[in-house]
């Protein structure tokens, strides 16, 4: 177990110099996030109409925009996700990368079914549930975004408080995401879809019944230009037993009654990059 940062020791001023330098040499040369569609792209028909005229349906508009951009957008709207009550819950946590005690004791509550709340004006007891997934603010680890302290500081945190697959292997490198359906987990989807295809795969996160996690980058996630985030967020498949489907740094999530999650990776410049702004004018055309 990895002990905090020590902020005010030496090795964080030789880790404030090596930003610096890395700063100098990535900030306004290179953007990872341009990298992440160039090679996930995929030819698709993009227009709004089918060959016979008629305008697609808002499905079918729906999945022509999960074709074009494969792991970024997620549908969350169906009737299976609601809980027995009609509600629906997500989790949210940031800046988690600090310690692993600390790490270790959100993630612990996060991995509950479900966390019984007091309320302190009438001493009243109300049970929340877990979410059906968990949204990730970034700055997975800190000072900077090294491998090491990927898998210190969060990785092995969240994978003590609620244990990957036993086929996960933490050297894989995810080429097909999401990893559905898992070798040995049985009844893990709402409804089975009969083509288990690589086309399928969006049909299938969306009928699974377990936890999945999005994750966007922080600033100090950018501090190597993304790399480390891209090495072990973008291609690996868990985050101990959360699923981790996305394919890039930043993803929308449709709701619902109409809401939506955007999740936007505004790199060290505070701005989305131009890849990212036709994705978002995308998905909002769509919604109309």
């Amino acid at each position: 177990r990895n002990q905090k940062v020590p902020w005010l020791s030496l090795f964080a001023g030789s880790t404030v110099f090596d930003i610096f330098l890395q700063l100098i040499i990535f900030s306004g040369r290179v953007d990872a996030r341009s990298m992440q569609s160039a090679l996930q792209r995929r030819s698709t028909r993009t227009e709004s109409h089918c060959s016979n005229g008629t305008k697609q349906t808002e499905e079918e508009n729906f999945r022509s925009l999960q074709e074009k951009y494969p792991g970024s957008l997620f549908n969350y709207s169906s009737e299976v996700k609601k809980d027995a009550d009609g509600g629906f819950w997500f989790d949210f946590l940031a800046d988690c990368g600090d310690g692993f005690n600390s790490s270790y004791q959100v993630a612990r509550q996060l991995a509950q079914p479900n966390i019984n709340a007091i309320y302190t004006e009438n001493g009243k007891q109300r049970r929340l549930p877990r979410g059906q997934f968990l949204l990730n603010g970034g700055d997975l680890a800190y000072p900077c975004p090294s491998e090491y302290s990927y898998e210190k500081r969060f990785f092995r945190a969240f994978e003590d408080a609620l244990p990957p697959p036993h086929s996960f292997r933490r050297t894989k490198i995810a080429t097909k995401k999401p990893d559905l359906p898992v070798k040995g987990w049985k009844n893990c989807f709402h409804d089975m879809p009969t083509n288990t295809t690589n086309d399928a795969h969006a049909d299938i996160h969306e009928m699974y019944k377990g936890l999945s996690t999005f994750i966007l980058p922080g600033n100090h996630d950018w501090h190597d230009g993304l790399a480390t985030y891209s090495r072990l967020i973008l291609c690996r498949d868990w985050l101990g037993g959360w699923l981790m489907p996305q394919q890039r740094s930043y993803f929308a999530l449709k709701l619902h009654h109409g809401w939506w999650v955007f999740g936007m990776d505004c790199g060290m410049d505070s701005d989305i990059d131009v890849e990212q702004y036709k994705f978002f004018a995308d998905v909002a055309e769509s919604i109309g």
